[in-house]
C-alpha cells in the first residue's frame, strides 16, 4: 500500500473520532511530511518509536483548537495510478492550508517550492 494514502487516512480517521495521536510506518517520506506539518502547526508533535518486532513507526499527536481539529481536510493529489506533476509556472500557493509535493530536492510546501523555483510532484494538501 502506498505510505502517504495510509498516514493521510489514519490522521483523518483518528481525527473523526477525536482521537489524541494516530500511529503510521515510519518511511522517509511519511517523516518528512510530519514536520512539515509539525512546523505549520497542523500537528502538535510527532516522535519515532520501535515495537516489539522492530518496526518503527510515527507517533502523531494531534492538534485540536477549541475541541475541533486543526485539520479541516486531508486529501491525497498524486496516487499510484495517477502522477501528477506541476512545473514552477503552474505552481499555486492556497492562501488557507498547504501544498505539499515532492522536489528534486526534498519535500516542501508549494511556498517553499516557489521561492526556490522548483516544480515537483504534487503529494497531498491539507487545511
Amino acid at each position: 500500500m502506498d505510505p502517504i494514502s495510509n498516514m493521510l487516512i489514519s490522521i483523518k480517521n483518528a481525527l473523526m473520532v477525536k482521537k489524541e495521536a494516530c500511529f503510521v510506518p515510519t518511511s522517509k517520506i511519511t517523516f518528512e511530511i510530519a514536520r512539515i506539518l509539525k512546523d505549520k502547526k497542523f500537528i502538535e508533535d510527532f516522535s519515532k518509536e520501535t515495537q516489539t518486532n522492530k518496526t518503527n513507526r510515527l507517533k502523531l499527536i494531534l492538534k485540536y483548537i477549541n475541541k475541533h481539529p486543526a485539520i479541516t481536510k486531508i486529501k491525497r493529489i498524486s496516487h499510484l495510478g495517477r502522477r501528477i506533476y506541476m512545473g514552477y509556472d503552474d505552481l499555486r500557493v492556497p492562501k488557507f492550508g498547504i501544498l505539499i509535493l515532492s522536489t528534486s530536492q526534498g519535500i516542501m510546501t508549494s511556498g517553499e517550492a516557489k521561492k526556490r523555483r522548483l516544480g515537483g510532484e504534487m503529494l497531498c494538501e491539507i487545511r
